[in-house]
């Protein structure tokens, strides 16, 4: 099952970070980034990107946040008992249990991610939060028309109820005509969120996927609409090792520094300081 598998890749990541050796420490407070960060390690927030491991059992929310989980997303593309994911044609809005489920994940605490649900989903969700919630890793339509990205109305509602977006550096969210995107693309995101949302409201959710094979692609080239054909990412921000490029890049459309730290970590983190008890 779902809730078998999410376990048992739970238990896999807890007994990587414990390692002797290990260069990660799970991060399960606002604080605990801090500390990492001193230690000089590589902070890890355990998330799900889809809620079918609670199966149709709301006890479970606060069993996976007690073993570390702090972020779900309500669905994964497609249609789950929850909600309806950016793929389907013809998407609906919250399932009761949906709403149920929602609920549950705020009161544990558990940050609520929105990135791959359909739009009456994202919308229903907004509406009805008690809490913020995020769109960690999707960019505005209006620049580039894919189901994956977030309508003006969805990014100001989001964040006017003081969520935030991540902005992502996957090609086909950052390039509607199939071709290559350049980092430029990216800051381009950037300026029109920043423009949009407001300084406090743009983050980064990248969505590098680094040494990946084919079976990941697999998923991907199924839907080739709302994914293209080619993975290859931004020119100047190919991989982890040139996001130092995206600094410069802030830098040079004219961003001041609280702005860019604000993007860099610091409104993510504040966003999390919201939800998480």
């Amino acid at each position: 099952s779902h809730t078998e598998a999410a376990m048992r890749a739970i238990d896999r990541t807890l007994r990587l970070v414990r390692e002797n050796d290990s260069r990660m420490e799970l991060v399960l407070s606002t604080d605990d980034f801090y500390r990492t960060k001193d230690m000089g390690k590589l902070g890890i927030v355990m998330a799900f990107q889809n809620a079918t491991p609670f199966g149709d059992d709301l006890g479970l929310v606060d069993a996976f946040h007690g073993v570390g989980i702090r972020c779900v997303q309500l669905t994964y593309n497609q249609r789950n008992l929850a909600a309806d994911g950016c793929l389907e044609p013809e998407g609906g809005g919250l399932s009761l249990y949906g709403v149920d489920l929602m609920h549950a994940m705020q009161d544990a605490g558990i940050a609520v991610d929105l990135s791959h649900v359909g739009d009456n989903s994202v919308e229903h969700a907004i509406r009805i939060a008690k809490h913020p919630l995020a769109f960690t890793h999707s960019n505005a339509r209006r620049l580039c028309e894919n189901t994956r990205n977030k309508t003006d109305d969805q990014i100001l509602n989001l964040a006017g109820g003081g969520g935030v977006i991540g902005l992502n550096a996957f090609p086909a969210f950052l390039s509607s005509d199939g071709s290559r995107p350049h980092i430029q693309d990216l800051l381009d995101q950037a300026d029109y969120l920043l423009g949009l949302a407001g300084a406090d409201s743009v983050s980064i959710g990248l969505d590098f996927i680094e040494g990946w094979t084919d079976v990941e692609k697999v998923n991907l080239r199924k839907h080739a609409h709302a994914f293209g054909s080619s993975y290859d990412f931004p020119v100047g921000l190919e991989g982890v090792s040139q996001l130092p490029n995206l600094t410069r890049g802030f830098l040079s459309r004219g961003h001041d520094e609280q702005t860019i730290k604000g993007i860099l970590g610091e409104n993510l983190l504040e966003f999390f300081k919201r939800v998480w008890k």
